[in-house]
């Protein structure tokens, strides 16, 4: 290749780069996530060894598996996935010990429950890289569908500190709805509450949290849940009973976990999907 073509391409691939990061940092949503995934797509086409671009879209695709409220479709689901891990492989061959590849591919396998294989891929990401906080937080969150009677909430909040020190606003979000789901689950209605309240404020569009929230409000002494259920509702009208179970009755088979998920799945069930 000439010089000049070279510079030329290199050129056109960092730019490709900085706007798929640009849109994947600027909002937490469908349309800013597909923006980015056409700008790492296309970065892709010029150098299909980019890891940072095989994240990139990995890390797309792991949000549309963890938000499934953007689509409600399954089908679009069962796509992300395979996709997703596809691109995290082949970002693992060329960069076999970056942290980010396996958290990313462990978040990915557990949204799926696929969680042991997720737990494996979570691990080796903290023995990579012990101070990064996305694999505290998904690796303990993950363990509550595996082991529920393990009190995972003091791993949670290790990553919500180490997302703290790094004030990465997305992480916090991320790592308080964690925290926040947990609480609920083992009864701490309003430790739950406080924690879900902060990942919504840090992100308003976050339809986990924002579920957690209606069924934490309505199992505590806070049963007002109008407001917040005509917000969800509006905001996502074809959420439905097959997505809600995909985020958290399919995740596990344990019969601890599912016996601590009842609770919080009716109290949804109840007031997000029952008569309209």
């Amino acid at each position: 290749m000439l010089p000049q073509a070279c510079s030329y391409t290199l050129t056109a691939l960092q730019k490709c780069l900085s706007f798929g990061n640009a849109a994947s940092a600027r909002k937490w949503d469908l349309s800013s996530s597909n923006e980015a995934l056409f700008w790492f797509k296309l970065a892709l086409s010029i150098d299909h060894r980019n890891v940072e671009a095989l994240i990139g879209s990995a890390t797309i695709y792991q949000y549309i598996l963890s938000q499934p409220w953007w689509h409600n479709n399954l089908r679009i689901i069962n796509l992300a996935f395979a996709r997703g891990s596809q691109l995290l492989r082949r970002a693992n061959e060329l960069n076999p010990d970056d942290a980010t590849v396996y958290t990313t591919q462990g978040a990915i396998y557990s949204a799926v429950g696929k969680v042991e294989i997720a737990d494996e891929y979570l691990q080796q990401a903290i023995s990579l890289n012990s101070k990064f906080a996305p694999a505290h937080y998904f690796a303990h969150f993950n363990s509550l569908f595996i082991n529920p009677n393990d009190d995972v909430r003091p791993g949670i909040r290790k990553g919500i500190e180490l997302a703290e020190k790094q004030k990465n606003t997305r992480q916090m979000a991320a790592a308080y709805y964690f925290s926040g789901f947990a609480n609920t689950l083992y009864g701490e209605y309003d430790a739950g509450i406080q924690d879900l309240k902060t990942s919504l404020k840090l992100n308003p569009g976050y339809g986990s949290a924002h579920l957690v929230l209606i069924a934490a409000a309505s199992l505590s002494k806070y049963a007002d849940t109008f407001r917040a259920v005509r917000s969800f509702r509006d905001k996502h009208p074809n959420f439905n009973e097959d997505i809600l179970n995909y985020m958290w009755f399919d995740r596990s088979h344990a019969r601890g976990y599912r016996e601590l998920l009842s609770p919080v799945l009716s109290a949804v069930q109840a007031r997000v999907l029952g008569a309209r």
